[in-house]
């Protein structure tokens, strides 16, 4: 089997590949002076095509590639949709897990739901900044914790479990955003459904 450099690794994600040339090179600025800080190696690579991907080394970069800051505006605006769109990881997960969240203490205490709510409004706000600016990096790690896990087979790559997907598997974008809009429509129609029968 032919050996494999990280720029080459890149590469094999379809998502990175099909980024905007600036965002390219950016992200890969941000890893080479991350890897050059974070790997043993005695001489610092001038690119990512002078660092080889090894069975020593795969798990580190592995994890490294998920923690780069690759900032997107329609990130910040549209948080989970804007991610549902591109099937990064978390997209539909993260709104069910708000919504559900709220509604054991909605049927127990009232007050104590509204001051909930107020906390997940700003954790919402929250979840779009995060997606914001590692929202691509979770997706490219995913897609080439794939292609690893073909390629060092022994390493026992671990890849994302499906259920971080739930709700992405649709092959249009646009069908993956209709389905997370209607599905929060659907919850929070449940949620005022459960306030206005408990409390009127």
């Amino acid at each position: 089997m032919s050996m494999i450099n990280v720029d080459l690794m890149l590469e094999s994600s379809e998502f990175f590949a099909a980024l905007d040339d600036k965002i390219k090179a950016k992200f890969k600025a941000r890893l080479l002076k991350r890897l050059n800080r974070k790997l043993d190696t005695e001489f610092a690579p001038e690119s990512l095509a002078d660092i080889v991907v090894t069975a020593d080394n795969v798990f580190q970069l592995q994890k490294h590639i998920s923690s780069i800051v690759s900032f997107s505006w329609l990130g910040l605006i549209f948080g989970p949709i804007w991610a549902a769109y591109h099937r990064i990881p978390f997209a539909v997960a993260i709104v069910v897990a708000l919504f559900l969240v709220a509604w054991p203490v909605l049927m127990i205490d009232y007050a104590a739901y509204l001051e909930l709510n107020r906390a997940l409004s700003s954790a919402s706000t929250a979840t779009g900044v995060v997606f914001a600016m590692y929202g691509r990096s979770w997706l490219i790690s995913h897609e080439i914790t794939r292609y690893l896990a073909i390629r060092f087979p022994a390493q026992s790559v671990k890849t994302l479990s499906p259920v971080w997907f739930v709700g992405t598997g649709f092959a249009a974008p646009w069908l993956r955003v209709l389905f997370l809009v209607g599905l929060i429509v659907v919850l929070a129609g449940i949620e005022t459904g459960l306030e206005i029968h408990l409390y009127g």
